[in-house]
């Protein structure tokens, strides 16, 4: 994402099974004169949390103003783009363990795969307090705050068999064939049928279309970081794809665009 500033906050240890972290991006009016700004949000085994607090946004795709706040966006396997030609914007998201579905609605979490639902939507009352108190404080870290005790309020003991299969996807190697859900389901001493059904509960997604994702995640992850832009193709090796072309079709499959032209378009200071 490229902005004027741009700022990660970890969760505290007791949520990292549901939160990976807490990010908001602004862009000041120097950097938005005279240009439009594209906020990218890939393909991803993640649930999002967002809210556009400042500017006004539009989905790319449809054209349509997004007039809601406080939307979560279900895991998904197609991207989407919003932009915004204010001179002053800012977004403030949290990205969510698809885990959290379960342990907050107790639904699967592919009830929301693909979807979008807004917090009062999901948790009514409540949801749409704690939209308004997240849009009165200004401060990322007040923010997380905010969440951090909604969350824990919220949250119910997940079902031990989740807990386990939890610990199982923790510890796959997403450069593995995603046909390896064989080895996987004997791992978990489940039928493969029991195991899919489960696996789907807990993570929205299959688990070929999982894999294919982690995997797609790691090489977005180590470009975000620019831990590796000038060698794409030993990125491509190094995590489990037959060639730069397979990389190349999963990475415009998730983001619409070729591995370089993300660079040049999303990445300051790409090399």
């Amino acid at each position: 994402m490229r902005a004027s500033s741009y700022i990660i906050l970890r969760p505290e240890t007791g949520l990292q099974k549901y939160v990976n972290y807490f990010w908001m991006g602004e862009i000041c009016p120097d950097a938005a004169k005279s240009q439009l700004f594209r906020h990218l949000a890939p393909a991803s085994t993640t649930v999002d949390l967002i809210f556009f607090d400042k500017g006004s946004f539009k989905d790319s795709r449809t054209g349509s103003a997004i007039q809601a706040n406080g939307i979560i966006y279900g895991q998904k396997t197609s991207f989407d783009q919003y932009t915004t030609t204010s001179e002053k914007a800012r977004i403030f998201g949290v990205k969510l363990k698809p885990s959290v579905v379960l342990a907050t609605l107790d639904i699967p979490a592919s009830g929301i795969t693909g979807q979008q639902a807004d917090l009062q939507t999901l948790f009514g009352r409540k949801g749409e307090k704690l939209t308004g108190l997240i849009l009165s404080v200004q401060t990322l870290e007040e923010r997380a705050a905010a969440f951090s005790l909604f969350l824990k309020e919220h949250q119910k003991a997940l079902d031990p068999k989740f807990e386990a299969l939890g610990n199982l996807i923790h510890s796959i190697d997403y450069t593995c064939d995603p046909a390896a859900i064989n080895r996987c389901s004997e791992q978990y001493f489940l039928s493969k049928r029991q195991f899919e059904r489960d696996f789907k509960a807990l993570t929205g997604l299959s688990f070929r279309s999982f894999i294919k994702l982690k995997r797609f995640e790691n090489c977005f992850h180590s470009i975000q970081t620019r831990q590796c832009r000038s060698d794409l193709t030993r990125l491509a090796y190094q995590s489990g794809y037959y060639d730069q072309a397979h990389f190349n079709r999963d990475f415009r499959e998730f983001t619409g665009l070729c591995p370089k032209k993300y660079i040049r378009d999303f990445c300051t200071g790409s090399t």
